[in-house]
């Protein structure tokens, strides 16, 4: 797949690298964008489709902090998935990654993050989330 855009929101170095690690294993020429907080996320998605300028995907995490480089950590993912589909599109696919599941009914995939797991099941779990973009069908979350 090539020239895709993709925003990552995620506040822990480590996490995100694996994650656009994962993501650049199977994917050419695409533009990967980090946000690590709830309000530079909204920010950035905000000011990109403003401009025409859409995302394919929106992974997000649901604990971050409300600011960039702000220590206290809360649930941000119901805000930003909110905003997301009220705001500016309830088709565009949606990605919770977390350590946790998420009672949130309006996101599209669901990925467990466990740092332990290797790069590979990442890259698997990705694959299958594009595959289903690919084929244009709306599926449920797969949790």
């Amino acid at each position: 797949m090539t020239n895709l855009k993709i925003i990552i929101i995620e506040d822990e170095e480590y996490k995100y690298n694996k994650l656009k690690e994962a993501l650049n294993r199977i994917l050419n020429n695409s533009e990967i964008i980090r946000a690590k907080s709830r309000n530079s996320a909204l920010r950035i998605i905000r000011d990109c489709y403003q401009k025409s300028d859409y995302f394919d995907l929106i992974i997000c995490d649901n604990y971050m902090p409300l600011f960039d480089n702000d220590n206290s950590i809360i649930p941000c993912a119901y805000d930003i998935i909110n905003y997301i589909r009220r705001t500016i599109s309830k088709e565009v696919p949606i990605c919770v990654c977390s350590s946790e599941e998420i009672d949130l009914s309006n996101y599209d995939y669901y990925i467990k993050y466990d740092r332990s797991l290797s790069l590979e099941i990442y890259v698997n779990e990705f694959k299958q989330i594009f595959s289903v973009i690919n084929s244009n069908n709306k599926v449920l979350s797969r949790k």
